[in-house]
C-alpha cells in the first residue's frame, strides 16, 4: 500500500490523470476554483464529483461554477447528495476499460485538501463501486431544477456601500486634521457595520501571523518577517480555509484596518496561499501595533504578550474587505 501526504496534487492527480481517462470522486467539500484548475490541467479527463457534505450549504459561487462545468463539458459531472447521513468519505477512482487506481483518506477534493493542508491519502486495492452506486442513488446532479429544495445556497450578506475614502484636500492647510477625520469615519463605520450584522463562517478567513518556533524553522525570514529572508514581507496562509474561498485571487482588493487605514492587496505564490500588501510595510505595522519599535523579526512571544498572534480578514462587500487585530 503506497501512502501519499506531500504534494499530493503532484504525486496524485498529476501522475494517475496521465494514465486514466476518467476519475470518481466522492469528497466531504469541494470548490469551484479548485475544480476549474482540475478540468483545465487535465482537459481530456472524465469527471464525476459527489459532493457529500452539501446540505450544510453550498456558495452561489460555487454553484455557478459546479453547473457551467457540467453544462458546457461533456467530460464533467457535480453532483450534490440531498438525503441519508451525510458524506465525509474522502475516496477517488482513477479508471479505464483495462484498470483502476483507488485512493482513500482524509484529503477533500478541493485547493485546501490537495495544497495547503496536511493531509493524508493511501492507495488501496478494492471494489468501491459499492460506495459510488450508494452515493448517486442519494444525490442529484447539480444542474436538476430541484437541488435547491434541499441545498441552501448561500451568498455574501449585502451588506451598506460605505464610502471608506473620503475626498481629503491635500493642498488643504488643515491637510493632518482632515486625514485624521477620515481615519475617524473609517473606525466608526466598521464598527456600525461590525454591530449591525452577524457574521457567517464563510464571510471571514483568519490567519497565524508567527508560528512557534518549532513548527516554523523559517519563521524568522518568511511570512511577515520575509523582508529578513525572501525579500518581502507577506501573510502565509495555514491549515484551515484557504485565503481564495474569501478574498479575490486574481485581481486586487482593498483592506480597511479595525484603525482605519486603506491599503491595497493582492494573493500571490501557488493555489493564492499568501498575501502580498502594496506599498505597505505590513511588517512594520504590526511592529507597531504590539510596541515593537527595533528592527528586527517579530516572534510568537511579542504577538503574545500583545494578547493577539492571528488577524482575521472579513469580506466588507465585492472587492473591500477589514483588517481585524483588535484585542479584546
Amino acid at each position: 500500500m503506497a501512502v501519499f501526504s506531500k504534494k499530493l496534487y503532484e504525486n496524485i492527480l498529476e501522475i494517475e490523470a496521465m494514465n486514466f481517462s476518467h476519475l470518481d470522486v466522492i469528497t466531504g467539500y469541494s470548490s469551484g476554483d479548485f475544480l476549474k484548475k482540475v478540468t483545465t490541467d487535465f482537459p481530456l479527463l472524465n469527471l464525476k464529483v459527489f459532493i457529500g457534505m452539501s446540505t450544510q450549504g453550498i456558495s452561489q459561487e460555487d454553484h455557478r461554477i459546479y453547473q457551467n462545468l457540467t453544462l458546457n463539458s461533456n467530460l464533467v459531472k457535480v453532483y450534490y447528495q440531498i438525503e441519508g447521513v451525510p458524506t465525509h468519505i474522502k475516496l477517488l477512482k482513477f479508471s479505464d476499460e483495462f484498470a483502476e487506481s483507488t485512493y482513500i483518506g482524509s484529503a477533500n477534493f478541493s485547493s485546501n485538501g490537495f495544497g495547503d493542508q496536511k493531509e493524508i491519502m493511501a492507495k488501496v486495492h478494492f471494489d468501491s463501486q459499492i460506495f459510488f452506486a450508494e452515493q448517486e442513488r442519494n444525490s442529484l446532479l447539480c444542474t436538476s431544477d430541484e437541488v435547491s429544495n434541499y441545498i441552501d445556497f448561500y451568498k455574501v450578506d449585502n451588506l451598506p456601500q460605505f464610502i471608506f475614502e473620503q475626498e481629503v484636500n491635500y493642498d488643504s492647510p488643515s491637510l493632518e486634521k482632515d486625514i485624521e477625520n477620515t481615519v475617524e469615519k473609517n473606525i466608526t463605520l466598521i464598527k456600525k457595520w461590525r454591530n449591525s450584522l452577524s457574521y457567517k463562517q464563510y464571510n471571514s478567513v483568519e490567519v497565524e501571523i508567527v508560528k512557534e518556533k518549532e513548527h516554523d524553522p523559517r519563521w524568522s525570514t518568511s511570512g511577515i518577517n520575509g523582508i529578513f529572508g525572501d525579500g518581502e514581507s507577506y501573510l502565509q496562509q495555514g491549515p484551515g480555509k484557504s485565503f481564495s474561498e474569501v478574498l479575490p485571487s486574481k485581481e486586487r482588493f482593498k483592506i480597511i484596518t479595525d484603525d482605519g487605514i486603506t491599503i491595497e492587496a493582492e494573493l500571490f505564490g501557488a493555489f493564492s496561499k499568501k498575501i502580498r500588501f502594496i506599498e505597505f510595510d505590513i511588517l512594520n505595522y504590526i511592529r507597531n501595533r504590539i510596541g515593537i519599535f527595533e528592527n528586527r523579526p517579530i516572534c510568537k512571544t511579542d504577538l503574545d504578550l500583545y494578547g493577539r498572534n492571528t488577524i482575521l480578514f472579513e469580506k466588507l462587500d465585492e472587492g473591500r474587505y477589514i483588517l481585524n487585530f483588535e484585542v479584546s
